[in-house]
């Protein structure tokens, strides 16, 4: 069924819960090469797994796998997507499956970034430029995770501070005691 009508797919949620593994996410993903807007709700361990490195747009490169060749020659997982929303699950020890900032932070800021004019490195034909991210944690249940998980919004923010500047929205929403959360 995904298979039929997955090339005119702009908008996918898929709750992984504790069961897709991230090869298994990024098969189902290649399939909807037209997508512009992914909400996933996965456990920790998918974002360890080489997920993000398929979503990572990495110029002229050849040694990412192409998703379906006989409509895109982007070497990037969903050539198309312009949001972005991540919700994690910690489904066991923090220190055995935190997931790695820099490989998120790299994927975002590859999707973002726009070389300057001279510089012909970013195709915009085969590769749309990010506009939003959403990360949800809607709970711990320690304080290591909440540690890793403030850290992580302080580095995005660092990092990410000049396309914020330049129109880029990123939204962080961490569990609270009282079920509220803090933005970005």
């Amino acid at each position: 069924m995904v298979r039929q009508s997955s090339s005119h797919l702009q908008s996918f949620k898929i709750d992984s819960d504790y069961h897709l593994t991230s090869i298994q996410l990024s098969d189902i993903l290649s399939w909807m090469p037209s997508l512009t807007d992914l909400s996933i709700h996965v456990i920790s361990t998918v974002l360890h797994e080489g997920f993000l490195a398929q979503l990572t747009y990495i110029p002229h490169s050849k040694s990412l796998p192409t998703y379906t060749p006989e409509k895109f020659t982007s070497s990037v997982l969903l050539p198309r997507l312009k949001s972005l929303e991540i919700i994690i699950n910690f489904e066991t020890n923090v220190e055995e499956f935190i997931p790695d900032t820099d490989s998120i932070i790299a994927m975002v800021e590859s999707r973002i970034a726009r070389p300057s004019s001279d510089d012909n490195s970013h195709d915009d034909s085969l590769v749309d430029k990010l506009y939003h991210l959403t990360v949800l944690i809607p709970y711990f249940r320690d304080n290591s995770e909440r540690a890793w998980a403030e850290k992580f919004r302080a580095v995005l923010k660092k990092r990410l501070q000049k396309h914020i500047d330049q129109g880029f929205t990123c939204t962080i929403t961490l569990a609270e005691a009282s079920n509220s959360g803090y933005e970005l």
